[in-house]
């Protein structure tokens, strides 16, 4: 059919794919072998499947070691298509893929600190790392002076305090700064309503 501007209406098969492209990251074969291989390292009794107990453990040894297992258990609840309380490698893929796709920005943002940084892939940035002018300057991926970077760092340090290192400002600093100046919503995993009720 037509659409309202003139145009050729979506099919639902069509709707259904830019829905699945909007919420879904595209994973290549070599991301999905990879996540077979953790989907088999994590289904210890071999049963095809992983229960909410081992989603948890891998989600805190893949993903970030404070994960609550209520976020677990919600991810568990909306993913589980047979009801059964288990995960199988089809709706494994779908979570990773999803979550993938909610944390994308977190990642491209992580990746850009890294790179102002000076860091190598692999190297973390730590509290008591500083961005230097000379950082920023050699890093940036637009040509900086040295006095177009000091002007942005002294338009990013909040704190008085920090007169006499003017060259540089606290890494923390740095993320705050640029957080501040980007509208992002950050990406919330769901959450198990049934921990509310008891």
């Amino acid at each position: 059919g037509e659409g309202g501007d003139g145009g050729r209406a979506l099919t639902m098969g069509e709707f259904v794919a830019v829905g699945h492209r909007a919420a879904m990251s595209p994973l290549s074969c070599s991301q999905l072998k990879t996540i077979k291989v953790l989907f088999d390292r994590f289904d210890k009794s071999k049963s095809g499947s992983l229960d909410v107990q081992d989603m948890v453990k891998v989600f805190r040894d893949i993903f970030h070691p404070q994960v609550a297992i209520e976020e677990v258990h919600g991810i568990a609840r909306e993913w589980n298509r047979e009801s059964s309380g288990r995960l199988g490698l089809a709706d494994f893929i779908s979570v990773i893929s999803r979550f993938i796709r909610i944390h994308e920005q977190d990642w491209c943002l992580m990746q850009g600190f890294r790179a102002v940084m000076g860091k190598g892939q692999g190297e973390k940035c730590n509290d008591s790392d500083k961005l230097r002018v000379e950082d920023l300057v050699l890093n940036s991926s637009i040509p900086l002076t040295d006095e177009e970077a000091e002007e942005m760092l002294w338009a990013a340090d909040w704190r008085l305090s920090n007169m006499d290192e003017a060259d540089s400002i606290p890494f923390t600093d740095f993320v705050a700064a640029v957080l501040l100046e980007i509208n992002m919503k950050p990406g919330q995993l769901p959450h198990d309503d049934r921990r509310d009720e008891a």
